[in-house]
Order: C-alpha cells, then structure tokens, then sequence
C-alpha cells in the first residue's frame, strides 16, 4: 500500500491468506482456503517507533486469527501449517504497508535477517 493511498483512505490493510492442507500433489493448488482480515492503523503515525509496534503487533495478532489453530491437539507444539501461515500472512502484511519504519522493525526481529522484502518497503 503506497503513502498515498494510505494518506488518503489510511483505514485499513487487508490481508489475505491461504490456509488449509490438500489431499495429493495436484488438487494443492486448488485446495488452499483463503481468508482476509482487516488490520486497521488508521489512528497510528508510522513515524512514532511505539505505533510501528503496535502496527506490527495487530498484524500478528490476526494471522494468529486467520491461521489457527496454532498448536497441535494434544500438544503445546505450534503446528507446521499454522507456522507457514502465519509466518507468509505477517511478511506479506509488511510487504503490502511498504512502510520503511515497519520493515526495518520486521527485518530486525529475530530470524527475519535473511528475507528478502521489495525495495520500496526498505528505503
């Protein structure tokens, strides 16, 4: 999402992400469930360190939402899918914000070091 189009309407991001499993190699594709959730950031300024935060933190909270269940029944272990969900859903999120503050914020977190996001979002 540009400067622009977030000064303008500066409501909401959503975010779509594919959950789901698939029963063999080629109905996968066509499995996947997708679903979206609004995050909105429209009360935050994403030139205040605390709001890249919370910005972050909201965005996590509804991949939590959208890729749950997190753990495993029977175990307190995350499950794989949930993890890859979760995981592609917070990255894509930051990568639709294209906000250099929120980038470098993800981009620092532990293990994130390694991703490669668009240049627009790390300038």
């Amino acid at each position: 999402m540009s400067h622009l189009i977030h000064a303008a309407y500066g409501t909401a991001l959503a975010l779509i992400f594919g959950v789901g499993t698939a029963v063999g190699h080629a109905a996968a594709a066509d499995s996947a469930i997708h679903q979206s959730m609004s995050v909105r950031y429209s009360d935050l300024s994403l030139d205040r360190p605390v709001d890249v935060k919370t910005l972050y933190r909201r965005i996590e909270a509804a991949a939590d939402q959208v890729c749950g269940p997190r753990e495993m029944t029977g175990s307190h272990l995350a499950a794989p899918s949930y993890l890859q969900c979760h995981d592609a859903a917070v990255k894509q999120a930051v990568e639709a914000v294209a906000n250099p503050a929120l980038s470098a914020y993800y981009l620092a977190l532990p293990g994130h070091a390694s991703i490669q996001l668009p240049a627009l979002a790390r300038r």
